[in-house]
């Protein structure tokens, strides 16, 4: 569709006249109707500030309102064959039926999992297959057109959620003068979390990766956490359970806040896939990623496989205590 009409189909979701629209843009009376018409007949184009400004107005995402005007199947074509060399699109034949996916080794592979999961989300929970034009069909629509706006406040609303379950536990050890002085201190914390049942995903993170610098990503699962959290108040051992993976949490994060003012670069990022919100932790440090992905990750096995009491596992951790017994300050990336 072209960017003319783009606008119109959505201006149409939101049942709004040209009027109406060009209004909510800033235009004036006598001139609000006739920019639009301008714009969704292609007599004029919008400059960027006036697009964005119209995507504001119809409450979707700006990258909503990008033309691609495709005129045959061909055009069609070649832009899958430009999202193949450019993004790493694969064709598959699965039976006889071929299939479109992307290659599990591409950058933006992780960001397809998770945009597709939303995706496929939204029109199990949205569309009506029973009811042609129902109130869910509407919904769906302008879901796609305001992707990934609402998937973003979704995500952060729990993040926001999960942190504020735990601000008190934070301040308390905050107040107490929380410090870490050696790297292997993590250690023992991300044991302590993952005892405690929290949820974490420990794996290298290729994109950010590169030559002679590893970068470990910690997720973490707030969806769990936040269900587990929602129980506290039941008399069969839950609530004591959720004190202890809100103690474990709340000290993770403060940890975080700590290394991160001591210079340790760590980045956040927040996304959702199959249901379940999470938040990523970057470790971009050299020795945190190998502590990570060597000890913790190992450490973390088997613990859920019920040897955290083994000679093993013990020595193990001991070992791997006396490995990372190093200052944070001589941890810090040149």
């Amino acid at each position: 569709m072209s960017v003319g009409s783009k606008i119109r189909y959505i201006r149409n979701l939101r049942k709004l006249t040209q009027k109406e629209l060009g209004l909510k843009v800033g235009f004036s009376i006598a001139t609000a109707d006739v920019r639009i018409r301008q714009y969704e007949s292609e007599k004029m184009v919008p400059k960027a500030d006036i697009l964005s400004k119209i995507a504001d107005a119809l409450e979707v995402d700006a990258a909503a309102l990008n033309g691609v005007d495709y005129q045959s199947e061909k055009e069609l074509m070649h832009t899958l064959f430009d999202l193949e060399r450019d993004f790493g699109l694969r064709l598959e034949k699965r039976g006889s039926k071929y299939m479109l996916c992307f290659d599990p080794n591409s950058e933006i592979e992780p960001y397809m999992d998770y945009a597709l999961s939303s995706w496929y989300k939204a029109r199990e929970t949205m569309l009506n297959p029973f009811e042609e034009n129902a109130d869910g069909d509407l919904e769906y629509h302008l879901w796609t057109q305001r992707f990934p706006i609402d998937l973003v406040k979704e995500e952060t609303t729990r993040k926001e959620r999960t942190e504020r379950l735990v601000s008190g536990r934070c301040n308390e050890i905050k107040t107490q003068g929380y410090k870490i002085e050696k790297v292997n201190e993590l250690i023992l914390l991300f044991e302590k979390m993952i005892k405690s049942g929290i949820k974490l995903e420990i794996r290298s993170d290729k994109k950010r990766s590169a030559v002679g610098r590893i970068v470990a990503c910690v997720s973490v699962c707030h969806s769990q956490f936040l269900s587990l959290h929602s129980n506290m108040d039941n008399a069969d051992g839950t609530n004591e359970i959720a004190a202890d993976t809100a103690a474990a949490y709340a000290e993770y994060l403060c940890a975080i806040e700590y290394l991160t003012g001591a210079g340790i670069k760590i980045e956040q990022a927040t996304h959702s896939f199959e249901g379940e919100t999470y938040t990523d932790y970057y470790f971009c440090n050299s020795m945190f990623s190998t502590m990570l992905l060597q000890s913790v990750k190992k450490m973390q096995e088997k613990i859920l496989a019920g040897e955290c009491e083994d000679e093993d596992y013990l020595y193990e951790v001991s070992e791997d205590l006396r490995i990372f017994n190093v200052k944070i300050e001589s941890a810090v990336d040149a």
